[in-house]
């Protein structure tokens, strides 16, 4: 059968060795015959659902299987393994929160068994067996829950992976689907990949599903996700990052509360909301140095007073979150929007002040341009103000 897995990773497209800045604990491995390929009991179809939480995540995965021939039992074996600096060394005790199995709809028993670590990719394994009649079809389903482990991409990237090795069973596979819910809602950069190549997926409510029919059910399956910004943009001058994010395809997840009660996993340098377009006041300071660096801009942020000042030159620019007005030293401007302060996802004190970006430019009698579909911005400024 297959295995499904949660876990925080830096990828870039295939899943790479663990890192010690990397962790991941209670990832399920395959569902399949303990003893090699069987060559008579086939696995018709599967229905696998992830629920994605904050901070555990929970799968259940259903299987229907059919005895193509006389009767027989098959030893099954659903594997756990982790990895990387955070793992515990000690793997006698199980890293699933939770973990059950049931046939037919009756629980039944599941033993877990260590492993040679030398000899196997996993660390232990979750055995039960199923007697078949024959010509019996039956079905099974696989529950566990595990705590979500992490590790630095773009911004804070979570994977969900699923193992397709229905090679395992006779026959091919009629039909596997995978819906993954999250219950978090809000703005998603995603991207899946089956192997190396790209996977389409289609919206579903607070998901998103995929779907194949009459295949081998081989190869890895692989989604990175993370939270960000309705509308993201980028400077059109940043082809780096450009390069990266392009990969990922936006899916919202509907309910996100306002602006300023949102974490992010990725700030991204500006984004569009509500016919507003907002830029991180250090992504601008950012921009200045790089593209105007005759203007010597630098930031402060005072805590005491929650206020950013923006020095350009001679002027510095005053905002506060929740402000509907800026300064120019002493000058006081109106705002269409108050600044917003979002925070980051895993850090209370991690936080970026995202302000207008119309008035500040033409603040600076400067050029603006905002690309929506594209997904880009840009600015220029006179040189008076370089």
């Amino acid at each position: 059968m297959k295995s499904v897995a949660l876990l925080f990773a830096l990828l870039l497209g295939t899943l790479p060795a663990w890192a010690n800045d990397m962790s991941i604990i209670g990832v399920g491995g395959s569902l399949r015959p303990l003893h090699g390929q069987h060559p008579q009991v086939r696995m018709v179809r599967e229905k696998i659902n992830i629920d994605v939480g904050q901070y555990n995540y929970t799968v259940r995965a259903n299987f229907v299987f059919h005895n193509q021939g006389k009767a027989t039992t098959v030893t099954m074996g659903f594997p756990e393994s982790g990895g990387g600096g955070d793992v515990p060394n000690n793997v006698e005790k199980s890293t699933f929160l939770a973990f059950s199995s049931n046939v037919d709809g009756k629980k039944v028993p599941v033993k877990r068994v260590l492993l040679n670590r030398g000899d196997e990719d996993f660390d232990a394994v979750w055995i039960k067996k199923i007697k078949f009649s024959a010509g019996q079809t039956r079905q099974v389903q696989v529950d566990y829950t595990s705590p979500i482990g992490g590790a630095a991409g773009i911004g804070l990237e979570q994977l969900a992976g699923y193992d397709f090795t229905g090679g395992n069973w006779a026959g091919d596979v009629e039909s596997s689907i995978l819906d993954i819910h999250f219950q978090q809602p809000g703005d998603y950069l995603m991207n899946a990949v089956l192997g190396e190549k790209k996977v389409a997926f289609k919206s579903i409510p607070k998901g998103i599903s995929f779907s194949w029919q009459h295949w081998q059910a081989q190869g890895n399956f692989l989604l990175r996700f993370f939270q960000t910004a309705p509308q993201w943009m980028l400077d059109t001058r940043s082809p780096e990052l450009a390069s990266q994010i392009n990969d990922f395809k936006a899916v919202q997840i509907p309910g996100a509360p306002a602006l300023k009660d949102r974490r992010f996993d990725w700030f991204p340098p500006a984004f569009y909301d509500q016919g507003i377009a907002y830029i991180s006041l250090t992504s601008f300071n950012d921009d200045l140095q790089h593209l105007f660096p005759e203007t010597h801009p630098s930031i402060v942020w005072n805590p005491n007073t929650r206020t950013a000042a923006l020095k350009i030159r001679n002027k510095t620019y005053f905002f506060q979150p929740n402000e509907a007005s800026f300064k120019i030293d002493t000058s006081e401007k109106p705002l269409p929007v108050p600044p917003v302060l979002i925070r980051w996802h895993s850090d209370d004190n991690g936080s970026k002040l995202y302000v207008p970006f119309a008035p500040l430019v033409m603040a600076l009698d400067g050029t603006y341009h905002v690309n929506r579909k594209a997904h880009r911005y840009r600015f220029d400024l006179p040189k008076t103000a370089q």
